[in-house]
């Protein structure tokens, strides 16, 4: 899980990034030690889910920045 979370976080433009915060989750496949708590593990086996189902269904998605008020 760790080398697909590098991958992904090596893509900066991925689309997941409009929906999750980088900042959050970025230090954690780039640790030298292993994942230990489940919530560091959940921390990263989401967006990797997101970004899968993105990836596979394609929905248009608009970062809530860009939506009017």
């Amino acid at each position: 899980m760790p080398r697909h979370a590098k991958d992904l976080f090596s893509r900066r433009s991925h689309q997941v990034f409009d929906l999750v915060e980088r900042d959050r989750v970025h230090p954690l496949p780039h640790r030298d030690d292993p994942i230990s708590t489940q919530a560091e593990r959940r921390g990263l086996e989401r967006p990797l889910d997101l970004a899968r189902w993105l990836e596979l269904y394609e929905p248009e998605t608009v970062p809530s920045w860009a939506v009017p008020e």
